[in-house]
C-alpha cells in the first residue's frame, strides 16, 4: 500500500485551497444600495415656523419641498431647503403659511437639484426626484399650527 497521495487527491486539495483563498478575497457582504426616500411625521409647527423631515436619503444634491394640499395632491409650494446627497435626519424646512391654509394635509416632496447647484429652480430643472419604479418621492403629513 502506497502512502503517496494520488493525483486526483492532490487536484482536490489544490482546488479546495484555491476556493478557500478566493472566499477570503471576496467581500462578505455587498454594499447597501440606497435609493431616494423620505419620511415625515405629523407634528406641531416649530416656533421658528419650521417643519422637520424625519429622514431623507437623496442620491444626488436635492431639495426638500413642502407643498400645501390642493385636492389631495401636492399644491402650491410653501417652503423648501437644500440637501446634499446622502442621508439626513431631522431636517428643518422653513415654511410660509397663507392665512387660508388647511394644515391638515401637507406634502413634502424630494426634488433633484438639476439646474444651478444650490438655486431652487422649479418649475424647471429641479424636478421631483423619482424612485426605482419612476414614482415621485413624496409623503403626506399633518401640521398643528400651535407653536411648540
Amino acid at each position: 500500500m502506497s502512502h503517496k497521495p494520488s493525483k486526483l487527491r492532490w487536484a482536490g486539495l489544490l482546488i479546495g485551497a484555491g476556493l478557500l483563498l478566493v472566499g477570503f478575497a471576496l467581500p462578505r457582504t455587498s454594499p447597501e444600495v440606497r435609493l431616494n426616500a423620505l419620511e415625515i411625521a405629523n407634528q406641531p409647527m416649530g416656533g421658528d415656523r419650521t417643519v422637520r423631515v424625519a429622514e431623507v436619503f437623496s442620491e444626488t444634491p436635492g431639495w426638500l419641498v413642502v407643498h400645501a394640499d390642493r385636492g389631495h395632491r401636492a399644491g402650491p409650494i410653501i417652503g423648501w431647503t437644500h440637501v446634499d446627497a446622502g442621508e439626513h435626519l431631522q431636517v428643518p424646512v422653513r415654511v410660509r403659511l397663507p392665512e387660508t391654509l388647511d394644515a391638515s394635509g401637507l406634502f413634502v416632496v424630494l426634488h433633484a437639484d438639476g439646474g444651478t447647484l444650490g438655486r431652487f429652480e422649479y418649475p424647471g430643472p429641479d424636478a421631483p426626484a423619482r424612485g426605482p419604479q419612476g414614482q415621485t418621492i413624496i409623503d403626506r403629513f399633518q401640521l398643528s399650527l400651535k407653536p411648540e
